[in-house]
């Protein structure tokens, strides 16, 4: 019984958001193609499966997604795990050219938010429409924001929210400038990363090796082919 009334949570959200345009690509994770360059991916997971009381959380990932990308972290062995399957393993919310906000703090959640079992089917309608409508009006046009690798870098270097952060932008950073033909950036933006692996607790240096190996080998071919 607690189960089924967390499904018809999920079931509201989903008809809501396949209503906008996304897609359901994985648990809980929702795609929108915005643009050949843009897709905008969603996290709307509940709080808690299995607490009694909760509220519905939005983690919203927005920016430049497309399989050049993908594929380049493949060959330079970046240390991760796509969480989605094919063809869609490059949208994850753990790795990400991208933006991510969580939009929660935009529905200002307070108790009036909290769904449980004996939650009318009145007050899911009124939740689940609020987080919908802040996805849409809230996230996509954030998104359309990042339509190039340029206005990621810019981003990156000057955050225009605080509440909005660069996932794993430490070793994102080398590769945007990479890929943006930034070369000389890309090789002071590894050093600066190889410097903080050094110094975190415990010591994560070990664990990147093989992606700053191929990131440097990669950068000396590309400064090769420009010489």
């Amino acid at each position: 019984m607690a189960l089924r009334w967390r499904k018809r949570i999920d079931e509201a959200i989903r008809c809501k958001m396949e209503a906008k345009g996304f897609r359901l690509v994985d648990f809980f994770i929702y795609m929108k193609e915005l643009s050949p360059e843009v897709d905008m991916v969603v996290q709307l997971k509940q709080g808690s499966r299995y607490s009694k009381v909760f509220f519905t959380h939005i983690f919203i990932n927005v920016g430049v997604i497309h399989k050049e990308l993908a594929e380049l972290e493949a060959i330079l062995n970046l240390p991760h795990k796509p969480t989605s399957p094919p063809p869609h393993w490059w949208h994850t919310t753990m790795q990400s050219w991208l933006i991510l906000k969580n939009l929660n703090y935009s529905l200002v959640p307070d108790s009036s938010f909290h769904l449980t079992s004996s939650s009318s089917p009145e007050e899911l309608e009124r939740v689940t429409d609020a987080v919908v409508e802040t996805v849409v009006k809230i996230g996509l046009p954030l998104a359309k924001r990042f339509d190039s690798i340029q206005s990621l870098i810019q981003e990156f270097e000057f955050p225009t929210d605080r509440q909005m952060r660069g996932e794993c932008l430490y070793f994102k950073q080398p590769l945007a400038y990479l890929l943006n033909g930034q070369l000389d950036k890309a090789q002071q933006s590894l050093m600066d990363f190889e410097r903080k692996l050094r110094e975190e607790d415990p010591p994560q240096h070990k664990y990147f090796q093989p992606f700053e190996k191929s990131l440097s080998i990669e950068l000396a071919r590309r400064k090769a082919d420009l010489s």
